[in-house]
């Protein structure tokens, strides 16, 4: 439901998580494909997002955010079943850790990636995740074709979480 503060700005009862995902796949160092589309935050990562904000005690070890929490990781795999927000891994998953982060706005946060020509290979890649340090899949989205993971093959992507 959405409604206006008393200062006229838009608010809604609940916050909204989101995603997007760009990638660009090249053979041989030239463009073939490029895909921008939104993508489906699961729900593993909401129960913690909800527990953060209220400083639950089970998240932290001797005052400190257990370290396992944050994105670190991109993964690859097989599955080309639609996402649903049950999803909770990546099938046969090739993960690797992301390259960097920024903050392109106050809101969002950027992870950005790259599957290397020597990475993956073999690979019919019909799925994108992000995982945390701990495993737990925090976003995930497929396609429709799969991209034949070979030797001539690379693709660089980001991946943007956007929160409200």
């Amino acid at each position: 439901m959405t409604g206006k503060n008393q200062n006229g700005f838009a608010i809604t009862e609940e916050p909204i998580v989101s995603g997007r995902l760009r990638y660009t796949i090249y053979k041989r160092g030239i463009p073939i494909e490029q895909v921008e589309d939104n993508n489906l935050i699961v729900n593993g990562p909401r129960l913690r997002l909800a527990r953060l904000i209220a400083g639950d005690k089970s998240l932290f070890n001797s005052g400190q955010l257990i370290s396992g929490l944050h994105i670190d990781k991109i993964a690859v795999g097989s599955s080309g079943n639609v996402t649903t927000v049950d999803d909770t891994e990546i099938t046969e998953a090739f993960a690797k850790p992301v390259d960097r982060f920024d903050y392109p706005e106050i809101n969002k946060t950027r992870f950005f990636w790259r599957i290397l020509e020597s990475e993956a290979n073999g690979k019919a890649i019909k799925e994108f995740g992000l995982l945390t340090v701990d495993g737990t899949l925090f976003a995930r989205r497929f396609r429709a074709t799969a991209i034949n993971k070979e030797s001539d093959i690379s693709i660089d992507g980001e991946w943007t979480i956007t929160f409200g």
